[in-house]
């Protein structure tokens, strides 16, 4: 994987209209991407769904690069939110699309992501404007950066804990603190997430 410098540089040389970035941002961040939403969600195994989304969070960004505010998040961090948003969204529709064919019996199917929540609560709703969003939602840096690895799919007690500042807690301590801070904020992520779909 590329350091953290070339993924600065690129998105600089992106921006400067350099011809050949687009290519060389695509061939770094595409596996990564993909393993990334694999990883993150093992229950689905849609394998041309996860390419797809990680295809279109790339294409995404492409169109618009200057979305991406690089002293809030790495460019890798923030691709990686927005192709599990763009996955998430795909499996929301296609509940809803069963819901409507079976009377929503198949919808137990896809109740996966962020626990045992419903696609119909998905905390994704925007993949290119979530971090924009997390600034309006969560006043708190912590809460920001909290929601931030919620979005990412983080199952890491130990980098929850290093942003609550407890790592030096037993675990047992760190690993209920971090649960409740993480239920909270999804239920504001959720809540968000339902209004906007009206």
């Amino acid at each position: 994987m590329p350091p953290a410098s070339w993924w600065t540089d690129i998105h600089e040389r992106l921006l400067q209209g350099d011809p050949t970035a687009t290519a060389q941002i695509a061939e770094a961040a595409l596996p990564l991407l993909e393993r990334h939403l694999r990883t993150s969600r093992r229950e689905i195994r849609d394998a041309p769904m996860i390419a797809d989304a990680a295809a279109d969070a790339l294409m995404d960004y492409f169109k618009n690069p200057g979305k991406f505010d690089p002293a809030k998040r790495s460019l890798l961090g923030y691709l990686k939110m927005a192709a599990l948003c763009d996955l998430l969204n795909r499996l929301a529709k296609e509940g809803r699309r069963r819901d409507r064919a079976t009377g929503g019996q198949d919808r137990v199917e896809l109740d996966q992501f962020a626990g045992k929540e419903s696609p119909s609560d998905d905390i994704c709703f925007d993949e290119i404007t979530v971090a924009q969003t997390i600034n309006t939602l969560f006043p708190s840096e912590q809460d920001r950066r909290m929601a931030a690895l919620v979005i990412e799919g983080e199952r890491s007690t130990a980098k929850f804990a290093a942003i609550l500042g407890i790592s030096g807690r037993p675990i047992t301590e760190q690993r209920n603190s971090v649960k409740k801070h993480k239920d909270r904020i999804k239920k504001v992520l959720q809540r968000r997430g339902r209004e906007d779909r009206g």
